[in-house]
C-alpha cells in the first residue's frame, strides 16, 4: 500500500483514484460537486478533518521523524560494522 491507501479510506474520509486515470478523476470530481451538500459528503469531510488532526499533529509527526532517524542511524551503524568485520 502507498501512503494514500494507508491514509485515505475510500468513501469514508476521502476518495482514491487510480493512477493515470483522468476519466476516473473527472468522474469523482463531478460526483463530489453534485453531492457536496449531502449528509454523507459532510461526514466524509468531518472524517477527513479528524484523520488530519489525529495523524498529522506536531507530536505524532515529531515522533515519526524521530523513529525514522533512529532506524536510519541504526541501519547505517549496522552496515558500517558489517563492512569493517
Amino acid at each position: 500500500k502507498n501512503l494514500n491507501e494507508n491514509t485515505i479510506l475510500h468513501g469514508e474520509n476521502g476518495f482514491l483514484i487510480p493512477d493515470n486515470d483522468p476519466e476516473a478523476l473527472a468522474a469523482q470530481i463531478q460526483f463530489v460537486l453534485e453531492n457536496k451538500k449531502k449528509a454523507f459528503m459532510k461526514a466524509i469531510i468531518e472524517n477527513a478533518k479528524e484523520k488530519v488532526r489525529s495523524e498529522f499533529n506536531l507530536e505524532k509527526m515529531s515522533k515519526n521523524y524521530q523513529e525514522y532517524f533512529l532506524r536510519s542511524h541504526n541501519h547505517n551503524k549496522d552496515y558500517a560494522e558489517s563492512t569493517l568485520a
